[in-house]
């Protein structure tokens, strides 16, 4: 797993795996027009992209309702692995202003 942020993301999380990779990203509003979640999955012989989906959501949501959200689409483990590695990551975060 690697969590980091990027120039185009504030978090990002990624699960490499035998054959199929997992990567979740969070977008604030500088980088989308709305705060979300997007995953992606990728084979991991020729980086094609062969899943996308995405959930309209803050940065701080619970890590339950991220793997609530992924484990149907990844399974138990590699959604506990990217919701731990999101909380992580967005804990690091600044605090909007009020």
């Amino acid at each position: 797993m690697s969590v980091r942020s990027t120039s185009w993301a504030a978090v990002r999380v990624t699960a490499p795996a035998s054959t199929i990779g997992y990567e979740l990203c969070w977008f604030d509003t500088t980088a989308s027009i709305v705060p979300l979640w997007w995953l992606g999955a990728w084979r991991a012989d020729t980086d094609e992209l062969v899943l996308t989906e995405v959930l309209q959501a803050p940065a701080r949501i619970s890590p339950a309702v991220l793997v609530e959200w992924l484990r149907p689409i990844v399974g138990d483990d590699i959604a506990a692995v990217l919701a731990a590695g999101a909380a992580d990551a967005v804990t690091a975060l600044p605090r909007p202003s009020r």
